[in-house]
């Protein structure tokens, strides 16, 4: 097999080296752009925290059903990692909102060592060192909280109070008991600004 023989005059060769050498330079000014910003954001806890709330507000049915989206300047990650790190994030805290009904927002989230999924209901009483959640619902035509947690043994109690006249009394009730129970408690939480 013959292969033909290719010449190429010394400008080309400068021309393809010049622009080669361009065009690397500009290949890692562009990666170590991208790798800040994201590549190394990304085996960050804080980046999969933003990631996997900004997504479930955006993709998924419970969320968009409820009304409950991420709040706009938090879809720049870097705004809501100015925001986390002047709030009292650490890596073994979790991302809680408050009020269930309500947005992922500054005013609304605070982090806690307690998972998202522990805090159940749509009220979450909070002194600035714990978080527990209550209900409040409507029961035989009267008023009633729920507060769950757990006893001595780890098994699930459950202290409840009926015969409130409106939601209002039921959930002041139901912080007022939150308060008596657990208001000398060791800080777990980081509440936000």
């Amino acid at each position: 097999i013959h292969l033909p023989s290719i010449s190429f005059s010394l400008p080309l060769r400068m021309y393809v080296s010049t622009n080669t050498d361009e065009m690397r330079v500009k290949s890692m000014e562009v990666f170590e752009k991208v790798g800040r910003l994201n590549v190394k954001r990304r085996n960050e806890r804080l980046y999969e925290i933003w990631k996997s709330t900004k997504n479930r507000c955006n993709g998924t049915a419970y969320y968009k059903e409820r009304g409950i989206k991420f709040y706009d300047a938090w879809l720049d990650y870097e705004v809501f990692e100015e925001w986390a790190m002047s709030n009292g994030y650490e890596d073994d805290l979790n991302l809680i909102r408050i009020d269930k009904a309500l947005n992922f927002d500054p005013s609304n989230c605070i982090w806690s060592d307690v998972s998202g999924k522990a805090i159940k209901g749509k009220n979450v009483w909070t002194n600035g060192s714990i978080a527990k959640s209550y209900s409040v619902r409507i029961n035989h035509g009267s008023w009633q909280y729920r507060i769950k947690d757990l006893d001595e043994k780890g098994k699930t109690k459950e202290i409840s109070k009926n015969g409130f006249k409106t939601e209002a009394e039921a959930r002041e009730a139901a912080e007022v008991m939150l308060k008596e129970l657990y208001g000398d408690s060791s800080p777990v939480l980081r509440s936000v600004k």
